[in-house]
């Protein structure tokens, strides 16, 4: 573990909170390189970006109070000692999503669009972000006896580093988008349909997020639903992959023209 990157003036800055940013960094050049070629302006990505960084920080911030209400409620400044951590990754998506939507109505651009353009780049953050949990000893796996188990200060025994098979599941996820749309804009002129990208991404999103939970330790990994033993996270997971499957059948094949 190295939770504590270094500190400054007193204030620690976090591993976790580091990597959280390279992987924002790391997708904006991702979605500025692409940009054009989904007929969005490239010199408005930067708001996209921050937009959805700020909204998804708040997002996960306050699901995880919601999420864990018992305790926080006990210790109410737990609330607002986010050096601490606790995020929830869900609430994280949700408002990022929001804001990316917001960014698209105020820039007049197409919402499927902007989200085709935006997918595949939000795993690269996962992967990234998952690299900073796994320096902060948060998110771990379950008990591993296998030669790569880690131990962290926080576990009496080997675990499996969960952290880092969501960043494979993210990166495999992300590799797999961008094949699909370089292969349609080899095809097409105009690439993808409207939606095509975001639908292959939630139904990524669900199942690479179900992967990771059947490795997860905490919370996360008690069990909601005992007649089908499935956890929370794995019923949402479930549910979005679902809805990423419906949008991929049921979205017309509407196509807009790129720009030159």
């Amino acid at each position: 573990m190295h939770p504590i990157l270094f500190e400054v003036f007193g204030l620690s800055v976090t591993t976790w909170g580091v990597m959280l940013l390279v992987g924002f960094i790391a997708a904006f050049f991702l979605v500025r390189a692409r940009a054009a070629k989904f007929g969005i302006p490239s010199d408005k990505i930067i708001d996209l970006i921050l937009y959805s960084m700020f909204a998804g920080i708040v997002g996960g911030r306050l699901s995880n109070i919601l999420v864990e209400w018992e305790t926080y409620s006990a210790n109410p400044s737990l609330i607002w000692n986010i050096q601490e951590g606790g995020m929830t990754s869900f609430g994280g998506y949700l408002f990022g999503m929001a804001a990316v939507a917001i960014w698209a109505k105020l820039n007049k651009v197409s919402l499927l669009r902007t989200f085709d353009l935006a997918v595949a780049p939000g795993f690269l953050i996962i992967a990234i972000g998952r690299i900073g949990c796994f320096f902060n000893g948060c998110c771990y796996g379950g008990v591993c006896d296998l030669p790569w188990g880690v131990q962290f200060q926080t576990t009496l025994e080997k675990v499996h580093p969960a952290q880092l098979y969501d960043t494979v599941f993210a990166l495999a996820a992300m590799a797999i988008l961008l094949l699909v749309e370089k292969s349609d804009f080899r095809k097409h002129k105009t690439g993808p349909w409207l939606g095509k990208l975001l639908s292959i991404g939630l139904i990524l999103m669900g199942g690479t997020r179900y992967l990771y939970e059947l490795f997860r330790a905490g919370s996360s990994s008690e069990v909601i639903w005992k007649a089908a033993n499935m956890t929370l996270a794995q019923m949402v997971a479930i549910g979005i992959a679902l809805i990423g499957i419906a949008m991929y059948f049921l979205l017309p094949r509407k196509r807009v023209e790129a720009a030159e």
